[in-house]
């Protein structure tokens, strides 16, 4: 995935059990790695971080792709 001249290497968590998974038990994650959660639908979201231990931020985008927040998250809560 390109981000302006950036690129970053994602994985795509499409279904409902990789969207549970997420990045659970992962000990590292590199500065320009990440997942992206995709919804059949917009709707409002809850994430939770159980079982994993590194700080992560996650942006929620709009359907153009466009950041509409971002939020830190605190690693095993």
């Amino acid at each position: 995935m390109t981000v302006g001249s950036t690129v970053f290497t994602v994985e795509v968590a499409r279904t409902e059990a990789q969207r549970e998974r997420g990045l659970m038990h992962r000990r590292s994650l590199g500065s320009r790695e990440g997942m992206l959660f995709v919804f059949d639908a917009d709707q409002r979201l809850a994430f939770w971080m159980k079982d994993t231990p590194g700080a992560l931020s996650i942006a929620f985008l709009s359907p153009e792709g466009r950041i509409l927040q971002i939020e830190d998250m605190e690693p095993l809560s």
